[in-house]
């Protein structure tokens, strides 16, 4: 070994023993804590900034929470296709005052639902199509609905529970793997209405609302109005499918408790003896001669609470009078003879009679107290189908909410109290906490439930004027339509496009196989 060589060898040698007795020097104490302190300070102020940068939820974020959290007592409790049926008695600690309900923000307890009412939207070809259960795809028998909203035959739903009662977990609803208990199954009455859609008319009502009560009224002289915060029509009532929330009619209940009855013991006799099946619907006939035997020992109770709510000084229930305004007018219109008529030269119809203007044929039948009261048009049927601002703004300008004050005053008629017309436009809408501050009138409808606002053709009801005021803006909604139908067709158009290329792009990788192929040829052999 040369003598460089040799030098690098020790080199290296010393090299490793230094790397092999390398340690850290420790500091003197008063460098380690003044390191300490540092180290905390900085991790300290890190804490402080994240803070400080942390989102920080508004009060109106957390009172969304709040109500979000009471309005999941149930989850149908924000579905705009489903209606309750209360007990008028509180059953739950939820609720908090004498009454089942409260308020449609306040929470409401499924112990107090006896029926729930499920409005099926079908277009106008399937409206006659009767549902089916999911399970045995036949009618329902006994229907009954879940706390998670799908509908099941009571006897398919007892075979269900009972092939799977031997997991260790919570039965699951078939449809949609919820946890489900036999104890919170309710009767249910489907109801198939035509879903809204464009060009397709609709009827309209005109509703008057209380500001203290949740419960709408139809404004007409001889119907009720409510103005009780516990207030909600009673299954009987017309005004009825206009509220989310009834009170039940037990013997509405009842018929279709007794309608339930029949339909399992017409099942039973068509079952033979030794299927299993029939062991299940018997277990259903029990469960339904149960809650008829409920039933009907709560009608002392309900009967009671009826009686309570009837009466005048309660609140619930106020008889409307004809208007002395409109009643005059319409006397002193009808008195007048036809000579009179034709010396005033007012235009007559064929029959003789003096020609009424379209503010007199739709004049509606009541005004609104404005200080009060607050007014909207919904659909006939009670679907959640509201008429927008637009046409209301039209509306007003041949007619008028409140009854005028100035006696020498023209007379314009109240809002008609129906209107029919072409649907132009749809806006759907979901009801949040700054939605339901902007539109007082929908204030009734429960947080996070989807709505729709419509645009009609109203023009077989304004006049010339109210035509006139508001020309330049129908043609601009006119014109804002068809330049969205051009760009959904449009959409639809590239969507096409794009879609045949995909297509064809993915025939071209395919191979094309040649049948006199030797690979073939030696198979064959």
């Amino acid at each position: 070994m040369s003598r460089q060589q040799n030098k690098n060898h020790n080199n290296r040698g010393q090299s490793a023993q230094n790397l092999l007795g390398f340690h850290f020097s420790t500091p003197a104490p008063s460098q380690q804590i003044e390191r300490n302190r540092n180290n905390n300070r900085n991790f300290q102020n890190n804490n402080r900034r994240k803070k400080n940068n942390a989102y920080k939820p508004s009060a109106q974020d957390r009172t969304s929470c709040r109500r979000k959290a009471n309005t999941a007592m149930f989850n149908l409790h924000s579905s705009s296709e489903h209606q309750f049926c209360l007990t008028r008695q509180a059953h739950s600690k939820i609720s908090k005052g004498k009454y089942s309900f409260e308020g449609s923000d306040s929470p409401v307890s499924w112990e107090s639902v006896r029926i729930v009412k499920q409005m099926l939207a079908l277009s106008g070809s399937k409206v006659d199509e009767k549902p089916s259960c999911p399970i045995c795809l036949s009618e329902f028998v006994s229907a009954r609905i879940t706390k998670c909203g799908h509908v099941f035959c009571l006897s398919c739903l007892l075979h269900h529970v009972h092939a799977n009662a031997h997991t260790s977990h919570h039965v699951k609803c078939p449809c949609c793997a919820v946890p489900i208990h036999l104890e919170d199954l309710r009767p249910v009455m489907l109801e198939s209405v035509v879903a809204p859609e464009t060009q397709q008319s609709i009827t309209l009502v005109k509703l008057h609302r209380e500001k203290t009560c949740s419960a709408p009224y139809i404004p007409i002289p001889g119907y009720s109005k409510h103005s009780h915060p516990s207030c909600v029509p009673c299954m009987g009532d017309a005004d009825q499918k206009f509220s989310r929330f009834n009170y039940v009619d037990l013997s509405v209940y009842l018929s279709l408790l007794y309608q339930n009855r029949t339909e399992v013991e017409e099942e039973v006799k068509t079952l033979p003896q030794n299927c299993l099946d029939r062991v299940f619907v018997q277990m259903a006939l029990e469960m339904v001669l149960k809650d008829i035997q409920t039933a009907e020992s709560e009608a002392p109770t309900e009967e009671t609470f009826q009686q309570d709510m009837v009466k005048p000084t309660s609140g619930f229930y106020q008889q409307l009078l004809p208007d002395p305004l409109l009643a005059s007018t319409q006397r002193c219109s009808s008195i007048g003879s036809e000579k009179d008529a034709s010396e005033s030269g007012e235009a007559q119809s064929p029959g003789g009679k003096p020609k009424k203007s379209k503010s007199e044929r739709y004049a509606g039948s009541l005004y609104m107290d404005e200080a009060s009261t607050l007014e909207y048009y919904q659909s006939e049927d009670g679907q959640l189908v509201f008429l927008n601002g637009f046409n209301m703004n039209c509306l007003l300008a041949d007619f008028r909410r409140g009854r005028p004050e100035n006696p020498e005053e023209e007379l314009r008629y109240p809002l008609p109290d129906k209107i029919k017309g072409r649907i132009l436009e749809m806006d759907r809408k979901n009801m949040t906490p700054e939605l339901q501050k902007r539109l007082p009138f929908l204030s009734h409808l429960p947080l996070y439930v989807d709505f729709i606002f419509v645009e009609l053709d109203l023009n077989h009801i304004l006049t010339e004027q109210a035509k006139q005021k508001f020309k330049n803006e129908f043609a601009k909604r006119r014109k804002r339509r068809q330049s969205k139908v051009k760009a959904e067709k449009k959409a639809d158009k590239a969507k096409e496009r794009e879609e045949m290329e995909r297509i064809n792009e993915r025939r071209s990788r395919l191979q094309i196989i040649d049948p006199g192929d030797d690979f073939f040829s030696t198979i064959r052999s």
